[in-house]
């Protein structure tokens, strides 16, 4: 398994599960379990490169923090 989870955040993360999984996973630690948000598949084959990964990734997670903040906000009022 593969993650991606910044420093400045410990609550959020996207993981890659590795071999021939083609999705990612965006997950949530909620009352110390991992739960799952939302998930993502890649639509043009599984990144060759790790680099590449690591990017899809990095995109993913700013990407659904984007919807979660907007979820936040659109529910505030």
């Amino acid at each position: 398994m593969l993650v991606y989870q910044p420093e400045f955040d410990t609550l959020h993360r996207v993981i890659w599960n590795g071999g021939e999984s083609s999705m990612l996973h965006f997950q949530k630690l909620k009352d110390g379990e991992w739960k799952y948000l939302d998930t993502m598949s890649f639509m043009s084959g599984i990144p060759t490169g790790t680099k590449e990964l690591y990017n899809e990734m990095r995109e993913y997670y700013n990407y659904s923090m984007t919807m979660v903040q907007d979820l936040m906000y659109a529910v505030s009022f």
